[in-house]
């Protein structure tokens, strides 16, 4: 953002003291952003960061000058900063008609309508920038994202090369232009042109690591293996290169070093599902069964539910009698059946395990877990019960306390046991392991017993706990819709994506709480986003009689 409005129509003077009161919410909008400063407020709080200073001392001079244009493009941009996106453009619409020739306020207007993917308004104001100042780099960068959501890669390379004219030595701009020739099946140009930049930036490891990408796809083996090598000599800690780097190996047959790799990979990076399966494969081949079994057992743990795991589990049941516990085995089956949500074949493998001397806290649990598939919540919560009745520890796979009693409480409120319920939650904010959990627990059964005042409370402790709780901001989220203030409810359920953007449910709500706003564009942009990413979804009806509508 420019630090003046400027315009060529020549402008009113305003009063001194709000040009000072303009002046000083420029100087405190600045120093928050170049300080990457957080507000540190949730939703329905006073905002007492030096942005939220800001935006009051706009707010008075609006009072004076409720149409000029400095005051609501600053206060457009600072909205626009804070994703506040529907307010912004509500804001920056008003000086719209009468600026058209601001490069400023069609840069800011055009980032705001490309979120909702209103490509007529967005050439228009590419065309107006163009009129105002063609040298600009942000013009190119807002094209080239068009042309990205249109799939025109033609239009984006030209974006991306009008860009390197601009800042030639830019490696994220050499990397955009080679992942976009390659979008075009243009990989040896894609690979010509990441040369070129190497030579130009020999110490990126980024370059170096895309460029390697690109000749695997060439089937250029030998030459990306010194890449990627020479891209973990640039950088060490770079992973995806390390995880790259040990598939190839493999493939080239050299499974030692390949193996070695992805230990190195899946120590930092002990969470990825893939890791530990290629891993496991690679064991596999250097008859490593032992090792092979452990890495395919945590890939169990940790895949996606909607995977298919037939493969692994058929040789698991082959190969890991003799290489692990055979009760442990029929465990680890029971859990990736319950991931799977196939809770019949879970209590079988379960019932297989008791019958082999295990009966401890896990099985219990994970017993509870498939009750709860089947939504035998009281069964359940007497699984859980048993399982707490174990100690804790007894094994490095064990599930802790916190995390039973965190099962237990959604049974309880599934069955309505409220008291009971809340009585696990205070058990766990008690501790110190799942405070977190704990809050938002304890919100879901407050806001289930109408106490809005009390949930919220619990779902703001939850975010004092953790900033990004998802779990407490959609909490926060449904309190404010219980008690009618969908502004902040929408700003809730907009943060609950930039936790996690796939959450169908608060896509819904946003685009409900703009609806009911009055932002009927953004409104329709999230609805028709939620149509086409869960076609399945249980909203479905509604939504398409609003969208009809």
């Amino acid at each position: 953002m420019s630090d003046d409005y400027t315009i060529k129509n020549e402008l009113p003077e305003l009063d001194a003291e709000s040009t000072k009161l303009l002046k000083d919410a420029q100087t405190l909008y600045n120093d928050f952003i170049n300080g990457r400063m957080r507000a540190g407020n949730l939703p329905g709080e006073p905002d007492n960061s030096p942005r939220g200073k800001a935006v009051e001392k706009i707010k008075k001079v609006l009072e004076k000058y409720p149409d000029d244009p400095r005051p609501n493009f600053l206060l457009g941009s600072i909205l626009h900063g804070m994703r506040e996106l529907p307010s912004a453009e509500a804001v920056l619409s008003k000086i719209e008609g009468s600026n058209p020739n601001n490069f400023d306020l069609n840069r800011v207007l055009a980032e705001i309508r490309l979120e909702r993917q209103d490509y007529p308004a967005v050439n228009l104001h590419i065309e107006n920038m163009k009129k105002i100042d063609q040298t600009r780099p942000e013009i190119f960068e807002i094209s080239a994202e068009l042309a990205r959501l249109r799939n025109d890669y033609p239009a984006r390379l030209s974006s991306i090369e009008k860009l390197i004219d601009i800042m030639p030595l830019d490696e994220r701009l050499a990397v955009m232009m080679a992942t976009t020739l390659a979008k075009m099946e243009k990989v040896d140009d894609a690979v010509e042109k990441l040369n070129e930049f190497a030579e130009k930036l020999p110490d990126s490891p980024e370059i170096h690591f895309h460029l390697a990408n690109l000749l695997v796809d060439l089937q250029r083996s030998t030459e990306a293996l010194l890449i990627y090598r020479k891209t973990l000599k640039l950088n060490p800690d770079h992973n995806m290169a390390r995880f790259e780097l040990a598939g190839l190996l493999d493939e080239l047959g050299k499974s030692e070093e390949s193996l070695e790799l992805y230990k190195q990979y899946i120590e930092v990076i002990n969470e990825d599902p893939d890791g530990f399966y290629n891993a496991a494969g690679v064991a596999e081949k250097l008859e490593n069964h032992e090792l092979a079994v452990q890495y395919y057992l945590r890939f169990l743990q940790l895949a996606d539910e909607e995977e298919d795991f037939s493969e692994v589990i058929d040789w698991l049941n082959e190969n890991a009698p003799g290489n692990i516990d055979d009760g442990e085995l029929q465990i680890a089956l029971a859990h990736a059946y319950i991931q799977q949500d196939f809770p019949d074949s879970a209590f079988h493998h379960l019932n297989e395990a008791r019958g082999l001397g295990h009966e401890h806290r896990r099985v219990n649990h994970l017993e509870g877990l498939a009750y709860k598939l089947q939504e035998n919540h009281e069964n359940a919560v007497d699984s859980f019960k048993k399982a707490l009745e174990f100690d804790d520890g007894a094994d490095e796979d064990d599930f802790s306390d916190d995390e039973i009693l965190i099962s237990a409480g959604d049974s309880l409120i599934d069955l309505e046991r409220y008291t009971e319920a809340e009585e696990t939650a205070l058990e766990i904010i008690k501790g110190e392991g799942m405070k977190e959990d704990g809050y938002t627990l304890l919100g879901d059964i407050l806001l289930e017993k109408n106490k809005h005042e009390d949930a919220f409370t619990q779902f703001r402790n939850a975010l004092r706990v953790d900033m990004f709780s998802f779990d407490g901001m959609f909490g926060l989220g449904e309190v404010f819709d219980a008690r009618e203030d969908f502004k902040n409810a929408a700003t809730a359920f907009r943060l609950c994506l930039e936790i996690d953007p796939d959450d169908e449910d608060a896509v819904y709500r946003l685009g409900m709480d703009y609806i009911r706003l009055g932002y009927k564009k953004w409104g329709e942009y999230y609805l028709r986003k939620y149509v086409n990413e869960y076609p399945d979804g249980e909203f479905i009806p509604e939504i398409q009689k609003i969208i009809s509508e």
